[in-house]
């Protein structure tokens, strides 16, 4: 999966008013559900520094599951590498239920979900990442979503992010909690544009231009991981 990603910090107050001006334009695919990752990093925090130094190709690796636990929730062994404002993601589905096991077999052909294009080998890198690099669970990443993709154009894809809170260390099985979460953003939302390129339609540009929506370069990640201070639990995290 390859596309443009473009993303907008803006103030709570516009959260309602920019939800009706883009409805003449957009469908509306779900709104007011949760989006849960665990981030993965190495020992040295090699992911949140290549963010924070500003380099051109970059990448994450998590894992994500949508609203509450039910017997049948999916999680998504994901990696988003990032290369400027494009990006590339590979994913592979399995049951939540199942997480556990594969992560401690590494059985794909028994656990990944045929249900995307590439599922098992995505998996495959994914699991790669994981053991060549050490990688440790190292935040939470939680916030709640209103997902709309374009009326004529249905590869345009827009979301409101908003509500963020986090948990730092977090194991594999606190990927649904909610009452230890920490708030990290109350004055703000994200505004994601998700496109497959950079020139927008019309209407779309004249509300960031009415509005004056800045473009910037805004990681929940990193985000999160600031508002735990890990510079003093990186020890912590090392012990793990």
């Amino acid at each position: 999966m390859k596309r443009v990603e473009l993303k907008y910090l803006v103030g709570v107050e516009l959260y309602d008013r920019l939800k009706s001006e883009i409805a003449p334009f957009v469908v509306e695919d779900r709104v007011d559900y949760a989006v849960r990752s665990i981030y993965f990093d190495t020992s040295n925090f090699d992911y949140y520094n290549d963010k924070v130094e500003g380099l051109e190709v970059r990448k994450k690796v998590r894992i994500r599951v949508y609203d509450v636990q039910r017997d049948n929730s999916l999680a998504f062994l994901e990696i988003k590498r990032k290369h400027g404002l494009t990006i590339f993601k590979n994913r592979a589905p399995v049951f939540y239920s199942n997480l556990d096991d594969l992560l401690k077999t590494g059985d794909i052909e028994r656990y990944v979900l045929n249900l995307e294009p590439l599922s098992k080998e995505n998996a495959r890198k994914f699991l790669y990442h994981l053991y060549a690099y050490n990688l440790k669970p190292v935040v939470l990443v939680t916030y709640n979503r209103d997902a709309f993709h374009g009326k004529f154009n249905p590869l345009l894809r827009i979301t409101f992010d908003r509500n963020l809170r986090s948990l730092l260390n977090p194991k594999i099985s606190d990927i649904f909690v909610e009452d230890i979460l920490k708030f990290v953003m109350f004055d703000f939302f994200i505004m994601e544009v998700k496109s497959p390129s950079q020139v927008l339609p019309v209407w779309l540009r004249s509300i960031i231009y009415n509005y004056e929506l800045k473009l910037v370069s805004f990681s929940k990640y990193v985000i999160c991981l600031d508002s735990h201070d890990i510079l003093s639990q990186k020890i912590e995290l090392l012990r793990r």
